[in-house]
């Protein structure tokens, strides 16, 4: 691995990249979304962690090998990745030019090919993930967040983020559910108009010659830098006992005109107040209710014998700190076995813990 762009959206970077490298940045545009979870996960996930290093090994290499078939599928058809979300992922297909049917379609056919792999044997000992899948259509709203200690978040939500997995929610396995309002949408020109500006916090145009933007890596996470830091040439996956943690925020609104500092000062107020407690900055995904930021403790490279106890004084403290902002959040928290490794291939990948905890 001699960079880290598999592990970041490249064309959703290019839309933020202008603005001063130490704010945040945001943009919209109009498109298609796509929200592919795996059918019974969790189970699969147990089975397989149940029988040791070996079943790690088999569950890592039976989830990668599907991973690589599904990025492959999103490029196929002109799209691209956005987020990775555990066992399931977000792609999205732009439309600027106010075609929002053809973007649609060509997530639908992303849809078919998906289902198409998902159910293609791979061999007679081995189990193959089925998909539900969702679709939604309009606007997309883009985000870099954070900063603290050099490290930034891109964010991705918008209502065709939310539609797409609230229609994944309903669709049953080897299904696609369609938004309504995204079916809605067939046939009408759907304009936001032209690439939004990007603005920081302060509400300041950004041009290109104020260009200064960080890096790819600052993008990635602190585990996966550490690792090609250390001459790693490849992942081995690995059997570790993880504490996970998952805080919705309630309260925030993408649409509303202070939507970029409004997030900007939740998550910079999360990752300040988790700093004492873990070395990663963990991961923000945005749902159908809203924003979720997702932490794993016990993960290569940051892990301490009391990680539950320190998941607990976590979320209390990003409760404490959320509410001085007039925000709510609701946490949960699981223990168990579970398997850290890399997902997806040259082109996209992510590294996750994969297991019931989560």
């Amino acid at each position: 691995m001699d960079n880290f762009n598999s592990f970041v959206p490249a064309a959703l970077l290019e839309r933020i990249k202008y603005g001063k490298g130490d704010t945040p940045v945001g943009a919209l545009f109009p498109g298609a979304a796509l929200f592919a979870d795996i059918t019974d996960y969790t189970v699969l996930a147990e089975q397989l962690c149940e029988q040791g290093t070996d079943g790690a090994e088999r569950l890592a290499a039976l989830l990668d090998q599907a991973f690589r078939r599904y990025v492959g599928c999103v490029h196929a058809t002109g799209g691209e990745v956005a987020c990775f979300a555990g066992d399931a992922l977000l792609a999205y297909w732009p439309a600027e030019d106010g075609d929002l049917a053809r973007a649609l379609a060509l997530a639908e056919e992303c849809a078919q090919q998906l289902h198409s792999v998902s159910q293609a044997e791979t061999t007679p000992l081995e189990q193959h993930p089925m998909l539900h899948v969702g679709l939604g259509a309009g606007p997309l709203w883009i985000a870099r967040l954070g900063g603290i200690d050099g490290l930034w978040h891109l964010v991705v939500a918008g209502s065709a983020v939310r539609d797409a997995e609230a229609a994944a929610a309903r669709a049953g396995t080897g299904e696609t559910s369609v938004a309504p309002t995204a079916d809605a949408s067939r046939g009408a020109e759907y304009v936001i108009g032209p690439r939004a500006p990007l603005v920081n916090v302060g509400g300041e145009v950004q041009t290109a010659a104020e260009v200064s933007e960080p890096t790819v890596t600052s993008f990635v996470p602190r585990v996966v830098q550490e690792w090609v830091a250390e001459g790693y040439a490849a992942w081995l996956p690995q059997l570790r006992s993880i504490t996970a943690l998952f805080v919705r925020i309630e309260g925030l609104d993408e649409t509303a005109p202070d939507a970029l500092e409004r997030h900007q000062n939740a998550v910079a107020a999360m990752l300040t107040v988790l700093q004492p407690y873990s070395g990663s900055s963990g991961t923000l995904v945005f749902d159908d209710k809203g924003l979720v930021f997702k932490l794993c403790f016990g993960m290569p490279h940051d892990s301490h014998a009391d990680d539950a106890s320190r998941a607990v004084r976590t979320a209390l403290a990003i409760e404490a700190e959320l509410k001085r902002q007039g925000l709510n959040c609701s946490a949960g928290i699981a223990s168990g076995r579970g398997v850290c490794t890399s997902l997806g291939g040259p082109e996209r990948q992510h590294y996750v813990a994969v297991g019931r905890f989560m």
